[in-house]
Parts: C-alpha cells; sequence; structure tokens
C-alpha cells in the first residue's frame, strides 16, 4: 500500500532568534499578508508560533533568553547559521505586502518584488527577498501560472 502524504512538504520548522521582542514583531507584521497569522504566544520560551489558520504546519519563534524546548541543544545559538526561509503567496500583490510589512518592521532589502527566471521560464515567480533581524533571507514567492 503506497503512503498517503499530507500538501505541505514540512509539518513545523523552529528557530532562535536574538532578540525576540524585535523578531516577533518582524514575522507578525510581514507574514499578516501571505496568510500566516501568530496564534500563539509562548512566554515560557520567549516564543511564539505562526500558521495559516486551517492548515497544519507552523513556524516556531524563539528567543534564547529563557531557554528552548528539550530538542535544542545548549550549543544551538541564533544567527550562527543563517537560513532561507520561502513562504508562498497567494498572488503578487502579496509578494508586494509582505515586502513592504517587512522593510517597515526592521527587516532589510535583499531582492525587490519581481519577476525572476527559472531555467527558459524568464518570469516564472514573482518574488521578494528581505533580510530580517539575525540576517536570515526571508523570501514571499507567487509561482506564475502563465510562464
Amino acid at each position: 500500500m503506497r503512503a498517503q502524504y499530507p500538501d505541505a512538504m514540512f509539518d513545523h520548522i523552529g528557530f532562535l532568534v536574538r532578540e525576540s521582542q524585535v523578531s516577533l514583531p518582524f514575522f507578525t507584521a510581514c507574514l499578516k499578508p501571505l496568510g500566516i497569522e501568530r496564534v500563539q504566544d509562548r512566554p515560557e520560551f520567549d516564543a511564539a508560533i505562526f500558521m495559516v489558520p486551517g492548515r497544519r504546519g507552523f513556524m516556531f519563534v524563539a528567543g534564547d533568553k529563557k531557554g528552548v524546548p528539550s530538542y535544542w541543544r545548549p550549543t544551538h545559538a541564533p544567527g550562527r547559521a543563517p537560513m532561507h526561509l520561502a513562504f508562498a503567496a497567494p498572488d503578487m500583490a502579496a509578494v508586494d505586502a509582505f515586502y513592504a510589512a517587512a522593510l517597515a518592521s526592521g527587516g532589510r532589502d535583499n531582492g525587490a518584488p519581481g519577476f525572476r527566471p527559472q531555467g527558459k521560464r524568464a518570469r516564472a515567480n514573482y518574488v521578494a527577498f528581505v533580510l530580517d533581524p539575525d540576517n536570515n533571507n526571508i523570501e514571499a514567492s507567487w509561482p506564475n501560472p502563465a510562464a
């Protein structure tokens, strides 16, 4: 019998940030245009959980000042290995709104909204890139169905 897979590749993702009082408002603002909401605060970890309401997957963003969940080790620290996170956008307007909200909330430009090529398709994806307060590359991406 063949396994049934969920709609999403990941069940959840979690990462540490240096200053949760800076990073949590940043993610709250820039993910909202993408339909991703801050659904739960976890003060025992100086953290918050973000997700698309009604969907399974979530993102756990935690400061490192109050302790961390048991699966993180004492040597883990924010900003030591910056990552790239790409969020799906429902349309081009959401990509633009993500970018504007990110810049207004302390993010830095790392690629203004626009079409990016993929292979021979010149206008394959409409994307924007920002650096979050911990220098992670955060992307909003809309796949162009006409490409």
